[in-house]
């Protein structure tokens, strides 16, 4: 669907749309709804994009929350593989106010674009100390390596 979106758009583009002029004056959003408005019956397409988007964030945002309260809970097991209901509440609500805040006093989608770059650099971070472990294991792997010696014995 990126492909024949960013395709669409670019040959709108070259064929004389502005929308270049939109994403100048700092509307990116609204860019995919002066292409949709391009096609013929735009207004279910409109219609099925909001629905579409509306059903995956609220999927992403259920998995996230659920991993969370998995994660900042105990007695997680193969049997009850959940955190309790109040920790997922608490970061639903968490997040959410959080997500609400940085779009409404954010600017919109700078606010998401901050959020993710917040959000990105102690991953970042964690990424690196990962890849330094990596290279100790690397060069470590005779006095790490358990298996070898259990079939020596």
């Amino acid at each position: 669907w990126m492909t024949i979106f960013s395709g669409t758009a670019m040959h709108l583009q070259l064929g004389g749309h502005p929308l270049d002029q939109l994403m100048a004056d700092g509307k990116p959003e609204s860019v995919s709804f002066a292409v949709f408005k391009t096609f013929p019956l735009a207004t279910p397409i409109v219609i099925f994009y909001m629905v579409s988007a509306f059903v995956c964030f609220v999927t992403s945002s259920d998995s996230n929350v659920s991993a969370m309260a998995g994660i900042s809970s105990s007695g997680i097991s193969p049997e009850n593989p959940e955190g309790n209901r109040w920790l997922k509440i608490a970061w639903g609500v968490t997040v959410g106010s959080v997500a609400w805040i940085m779009i409404s006093f954010a600017g919109g989608t700078d606010g998401v674009r901050i959020l993710s770059n917040l959000g990105g650099f102690p991953a970042a971070i964690l990424q690196m100390f990962i890849i330094a472990s990596l290279v100790i294991v690397i060069f470590r792997y005779k006095t790490l390596d358990c298996v070898t010696e259990k079939k020596a014995e």
